[in-house]
């Protein structure tokens, strides 16, 4: 019997080492990432009487590194075609399925115990080539920022309801609130004068007077007229020479009176609205026609008139006018006065 196992394993060992291993063959550009020669089965018949050997080694797996190598291993009952990567890439190891188990040796079979071949190294791998930095791509243009959505503004109160306003206080006349400007104004008066059915008779008088403004107390006057001399008589009973003589004689001596128009301005300010206040006296004296031509006693008519007035600038105002009988003669007197300002 060891004769027969002796002979059995020599038989095999010539034929696997007589086989050729390693054919060269030309590269060929394959890429698997790896491969797996997997022997599920090694059956070997050697010419022996009655012999059969079956050998079930354990699954091989073998990794080839990138070689431009292709392996063909011939033996009568194995073959192992391998294709290396043409990429320097060691493929990670992956276990093969497991071997289905061998059959059951026949009986009265010698069973030769053959060690399975020794899997091929593979060669070492190349070193990994460095690989290129990889391109950076520009940075990304800076997106404008959109400004922050302001806050909306907070709702409107409601208006709160207006308060009336007391109504101004009124101002007593005289005491308005005087304009400062040193500014003058011009009065103009005039008096008209008719008696009976005789042609009216006018004087008119204009004076300046200065604004009051606080500083200075405006004050005018104007006197316009004549003297008219009024004789008076008396009867003496002495002569020239001392002695009393039985006949009166009249002695006629004169007295002079002053007619005319008078007119008198006092505290003429300017108060808002363009107006302006001022106290006015005036007064208006004159002859009568009747007893100016004949010996008559003379007779002469007047007028006089005081008032505190508010004149519009530029507009006369008739500020008096007056009528009476004297010797069944009617007589009317009017005033009338007008206010400028002198700016």
């Amino acid at each position: 019997m060891k004769k027969h196992f002796g002979l059995m394993f020599g038989a095999l060992a010539l034929a696997i080492v007589s086989a050729p291993v390693f054919a060269q063959a030309p590269t060929v550009a394959v890429q698997p990432p790896r491969v797996n020669v997997s022997t599920p089965a090694v059956a070997t018949a050697v010419a022996a009487p009655a012999v059969v050997t079956t050998i079930a080694p354990p699954a091989v797996t073998t990794t080839i590194a990138p070689a431009a190598v292709a392996t063909r291993i011939a033996s009568p009952v194995v073959a192992a075609t391998a294709a290396p990567a043409a990429v320097a890439t060691t493929a990670p190891q992956v276990a093969p399925p497991a071997a289905p188990p061998a059959p059951p040796a026949p009986p009265d079979a010698p069973v030769a115990a053959v060690a399975a071949p020794a899997a091929v190294p593979a060669p070492p791998a190349p070193p990994e080539p460095a690989k290129a930095p990889a391109a950076q791509k520009p940075p990304a243009a800076a997106k404008p920022t959109t400004p922050p959505t302001p806050p909306a503004p907070p709702a409107a109160r409601p208006a709160a309801p207006e308060t009336p306003q007391p109504p101004e206080p009124m101002i007593a006349p005289g005491r308005e609130r005087i304009d400062p400007d040193p500014v003058n104004v011009r009065f103009e008066v005039t008096i008209s004068y008719q008696a009976g059915g005789a042609a009216p008779i006018k004087r008119t008088a204009a004076l300046t007077v200065a604004n009051n403004t606080g500083e200075v107390f405006s004050r005018g006057s104007l006197r316009s007229g004549n003297n008219v001399p009024v004789p008076t008589t008396t009867l003496t009973a002495k002569g020239d020479d001392g002695k009393e003589t039985p006949v009166a004689k009249p002695l006629t001596s004169y007295n002079y009176r002053s007619v005319g128009l008078n007119v008198d301005i006092q505290r003429a300010a300017i108060v808002p609205g363009n107006r302006v206040r001022a106290t006015l006296n005036v007064e208006f004296s004159g002859v009568d026609e009747k007893t100016a031509s004949t010996t008559a006693a003379p007779s002469f008519p007047t007028f006089s008139q005081s008032i505190s007035l508010y004149f519009e600038n530029g507009k006369p105002v008739l500020v008096a006018q007056s009528s009476d009988v004297v010797d069944n003669v009617e007589r009317k007197q009017t005033v009338e006065v007008k206010a400028t300002i002198l700016r």
